[in-house]
C-alpha cells in the first residue's frame, strides 16, 4: 500500500513518472486506487501487486474529478472525445465529499459493451445487484464493476456502482 497525498501524485505513480520514476514494478491492473475525503482534502491509496519485471507502460493512465455519476460514466465510456464510444477496460472510481475522483487507461481499439451505472443504498443491495438477483442487471450477474463507497445522510454506506 502506498499513500498518495494529490491526484498528480497518484497519476505519477501510476505511470512511473517523476518522484516514482524508479518505484518498484506494480502489477497495473491489479493496482487499486482509493480516495478518501480527510476534513475537506482528498488522499489517495494505492493497493497493489509488486513484479520482478521493468516497467512497461503502453498506455498512460488519466486521472478525473468530476461532481455526478454520469460524468464518470462519460469518461468510462470516452463520450465526448475523438475516441468516442470506445469504452476504457481498466478504471478506478472512488467517491468522495463533493464528487468522484475516477482514473482510466485509454484504449485505442473498439471494446464491446458500454459502461452504466446505479446507486445502492447498502451492501446487500450492491451484492444482489452484483449477483442479478431481484431483477437486477437483466437477472444476470455482473462480469465486471468498479464500486465507490459513500456515507449516507442516514450515517450508513451505499454504493456507487459502475458496470459493464
Amino acid at each position: 500500500m502506498k499513500h498518495l497525498a494529490t491526484i498528480k501524485d497518484a497519476l505519477d505513480f501510476l505511470n512511473y513518472q517523476n518522484a516514482y520514476k524508479w518505484e518498484m514494478l506494480h502489477n497495473q491492473p491489479k493496482v487499486v486506487i482509493a480516495a478518501i475525503d480527510d476534513n475537506g482534502n482528498r488522499q489517495f491509496y494505492a493497493f497493489f501487486i509488486t513484479m520482478n519485471m521493468k516497467p512497461s507502460v503502453t498506455n498512460e493512465w488519466l486521472g478525473y474529478f468530476t461532481d455526478t455519476p454520469d460524468n464518470v460514466m462519460g469518461g468510462l465510456n470516452q463520450n465526448g472525445v475523438e475516441m468516442a464510444a470506445n469504452p476504457v477496460r481498466e478504471a478506478e472510481v472512488s467517491a468522495t465529499k463533493g464528487g468522484f475522483d475516477y482514473f482510466i487507461k485509454p484504449t485505442k481499439t473498439k471494446q464491446p459493451g458500454g459502461w452504466g451505472w446505479t446507486v445502492r443504498g447498502d451492501s446487500q443491495d450492491a451484492l444482489a445487484f452484483l449477483n442479478g438477483e431481484k431483477g437486477y442487471h437483466y437477472g444476470k450477474p455482473v462480469e465486471f464493476a468498479r464500486l465507490a463507497g459513500f456515507r449516507t445522510q442516514q450515517g450508513g454506506v451505499g454504493f456507487y456502482v459502475f458496470y459493464r
